[in-house]
């Protein structure tokens, strides 16, 4: 489950990177961008879901603090579409740059959400 997180978690900063790459040229055609906010959200919910699944499943060593959790949970879905929603009129260089910020966003509060799990999650949580 927590490999599935941290591959989630890369993916989303992939993403991310090519949302901010694509910002560099003058202009990209609409669906481009549109595609780029669609996979990030759809990759975002995803690592939603397998974090709730890692709950229910009991795979949490602890969790010190349930309910900073839970607003992790809920907030970080909405991440992404809200860049989206600033955006939507004229998805341009600015817009991408916008979807790109809000989906590295995103890519640390899952990271932060395996934390709060109380699970290791690669060097970034080094004391446990």
């Amino acid at each position: 489950m927590i490999a599935a997180l941290e591959i989630i978690s890369i993916i989303t900063a992939c993403l991310a990177g090519l949302a901010l790459l694509l910002a560099i040229p003058p202009a990209i055609p609409r669906p481009i961008g549109l595609a780029i906010t669609a996979i990030c959200t759809l990759v975002v919910f995803a690592g939603v879901i397998v974090d709730i699944i890692a709950l229910i499943t009991g795979e949490a060593h602890h969790i010190p603090s349930i309910a900073t959790h839970i607003s992790y949970l809920i907030s970080t879905p909405l991440i992404v579409p809200a860049g989206f929603a600033l955006t939507y009129k004229k998805l341009d260089r600015w817009g991408l740059v916008i979807i790109g910020v809000a989906t590295l966003i995103a890519t640390f509060m899952l990271i932060r959400q395996v934390q709060t799990l109380g699970i290791p999650f690669g060097y970034l949580n080094v004391s446990h």
